[in-house]
């Protein structure tokens, strides 16, 4: 759309209006984040193939996040090695030599 048909289309009073409410409400960059977010998030889920499905908190950069202790990062680190299958557990007997 060119300034001509803008100004053809909406009145300087209507313009007006939507500046105070981007002013007050942007949209701009938060809105094409969470849309990446999502975009994200599905692609991720079309190729996960048997692990847990990811959620959008999982790519959100900007969500506060409450801090873990040592133990729980650690636990989800070696949730998520095993659950790829790059961990095994060698307390578990296994049927080989």
């Amino acid at each position: 759309m060119t300034v001509q048909e803008l100004g053809d289309r909406m009145s300087a009073a209507e313009f007006g209006e939507w500046r105070a409410f981007d002013h007050l409400h942007p949209l701009g960059d938060q809105r094409v984040a969470r849309q990446l977010v999502l975009l994200t998030t599905l692609f991720a889920n079309a190729h996960r193939g048997k692990r847990e499905a990811f959620t959008m908190d999982d790519f959100d950069l900007y969500r506060a996040r409450v801090p873990l202790t040592r133990e729980q990062e650690e636990a989800r680190f070696v949730a998520a090695f095993r659950s790829a299958g790059l961990l095994v557990d060698k307390s578990t007997p296994t049927d080989g030599p």
